[in-house]
């Protein structure tokens, strides 16, 4: 396969000049951007999933305690 080029098109070399350039570019909270909706999400995700293993434990117990 022939080399293209492609390191000459990439913005970025490395994930610490990445978050080096993204920080002095738009502020340092620029690197937390999305971090609320995800956060809710996964608090939404996490509660419903215990709410589940919680029934599913209870019903378990249920069927063999007969």
């Amino acid at each position: 396969m022939a080399d293209r080029g492609l390191a000459a098109q990439l913005p970025y070399r490395s994930t610490v000049q990445t978050i080096t350039s993204m920080a002095k570019a738009e502020g340092v909270f620029c690197l937390w951007n999305g971090f609320m909706p995800y956060y809710l999400r996964s608090g939404g995700h996490t509660v419903f999933m215990f709410m589940i293993v919680e029934q599913l434990r209870t019903a378990y117990n249920a069927s063999v305690s007969k």
